[in-house]
């Protein structure tokens, strides 16, 4: 999971500095390669302080990007993290109120919750 995730982040990043670049701005191709890979690097093993650590361990950058890295990762995980919590079901009891009563009477409602 860990060179996936690390090449698609650095890919993506790479990508969105050069579409920057191509609409006349200006971004550091490799420095959002490694933010890029920072942050997907978070979101797939649920730790953005390991992202980031590991992502600066592999490739040394200059002090400054270290925090820009930590920042990326930890940004993308908390994104991670309102999404997740947007896709969660109803509860069970508002969404289905006839189950409710089916569970007492099976007798396992304490086991469920």
């Amino acid at each position: 999971m860990l060179t996936p995730s690390l090449a698609t982040g650095v890919a993506t990043g790479a990508s969105i500095a050069l579409l920057v670049e191509r609409l006349g701005g200006y971004a550091s191709v490799p420095t959002l390669a490694l933010i890029g890979g920072a942050a997907v690097l978070g979101i797939s093993q649920r730790a953005p302080v390991f992202a980031a650590v590991f992502t600066a361990e592999l490739t040394h950058p200059p002090p400054p990007i270290w925090g820009m890295l930590l920042l990326a990762a930890v940004g993308a995980h908390w994104v991670r993290l309102l999404a997740a919590r947007r896709r969660r079901p109803a509860e069970p009891d508002r969404a289905q109120p006839h189950l409710k009563h089916r569970q007492r009477r099976l007798g396992y409602t304490a086991w469920l919750q």
